[in-house]
């Protein structure tokens, strides 16, 4: 089995999209030991022709990536725009993607709440049928910054026990090809605990490092 990762994300390494695929790769091979992995990484270079034969005879495409303004980042947009164009191209029409490519959704946001990434996931949904290709599901994961907060935190357990659980189910589904509903999960911990957490270790810590008081972070514009 070859599955495609394309990596959406802004950010020149790391970064929330990248450690989420990392995870569902991990649970698809204790499913499937064998199945084969590659990765496409946009944010410096846009695909080119050449790029778009491993679509020929991959399984699955797994799209990573933050949400912004409730859609994708400008350049992944600009990547699938690509894409949309090549797949209803002459050459294009003749593709063994066609109708047999299952494409997946992996989003994470800096909310509360996953649900938050549906509009995403429609538009994604959109895109396949424009293409010719199957939408398989998607996985909204909400809190997203505690994979950067907690690195020590293991996924599935504490406050990431819900978001393991629906790798687990999205690695099932890739693995097997199936298309569902799709899933969303927030931090397993009140509302109020986690933005107590993300102002303490994420908010401030990154106005310290950058000199910033916390008078200076809640300045408003007149």
């Amino acid at each position: 089995m070859k599955i495609v990762f394309l990596n959406g994300s802004p950010k020149p390494t790391g970064g929330n999209s990248a450690i989420f695929s990392e995870f569902l790769k991990k649970a698809i091979a204790r499913l499937k030991p064998d199945v084969n992995f590659t990765l496409l990484n946009i944010r410096t270079n846009m695909l080119v022709e050449a790029d778009y034969e491993l679509f020929e005879t991959c399984d699955a495409l797994v799209i990573a990536y933050p949400l912004y303004m409730d859609a994708f980042p400008s350049h992944l947009s600009s990547q699938l725009i690509r894409l949309e164009e090549w797949f209803n191209s002459r050459k294009g029409e003749k593709s063994a993607a066609k109708n047999r490519l299952v494409v997946y959704g992996l989003c994470n946001c800096g909310f509360y709440e996953g649900e938050r990434t549906s509009l995403s996931f429609d538009m994604l949904k959109i895109w396949c049928k424009k293409c010719g290709l199957i939408w398989g599901q998607g996985l909204g994961a909400g809190g997203g910054e505690l994979l950067c907060a907690l690195p020590q935190i293991v996924m599935g357990h504490g406050p990431l026990r819900s978001v393991g659980k629906n790798i687990s189910k999205l690695a099932f589904s890739i693995v097997n090809g199936l298309s569902g509903e799709n899933l969303y999960s927030k931090p397993d911990m009140p509302r109020f605990m986690f933005t107590a957490s993300a102002n303490s270790m994420i908010w401030e810590g990154k106005a310290k490092k950058n000199s910033l008081t916390k008078k200076q972070m809640l300045y408003r514009i007149p």
